[in-house]
C-alpha cells in the first residue's frame, strides 16, 4: 500500500472528494483517513500513477499534498 499525506481535509465530504479523485485514476483500495489525514491506495504494475499525476488529482479536488511514500 502507497499512502499520501493530504491537508485541507476538514469533513467526511473532504474526505470523500479525495477518495473519488483517486478512485478516477484507477487506484484500488482507496482509503482516506480524515483524523490523520492519509490517504492509502494500492498501485499495481497496470495502475501505476506518477507522483505529478496523485498530486494534481489531489489538488483538484481542492486540497495540498504532503509526502507521497
Amino acid at each position: 500500500m502507497k499512502q499520501a499525506t493530504v491537508k485541507g481535509m476538514s469533513c467526511a465530504h473532504c474526505a470523500a472528494a479525495v477518495m473519488g479523485a483517486l478512485e478516477e485514476l484507477g487506484l484500488t483500495g482507496v482509503l482516506v483517513d480524515l483524523e490523520t489525514g492519509l490517504a492509502t491506495f494500492a498501485q499495481t504494475e497496470e495502475t501505476t500513477i506518477s507522483r505529478e499525476k496523485l498530486t494534481a488529482a489531489i489538488e483538484d479536488a481542492g486540497f495540498e499534498v504532503g509526502e507521497i511514500s
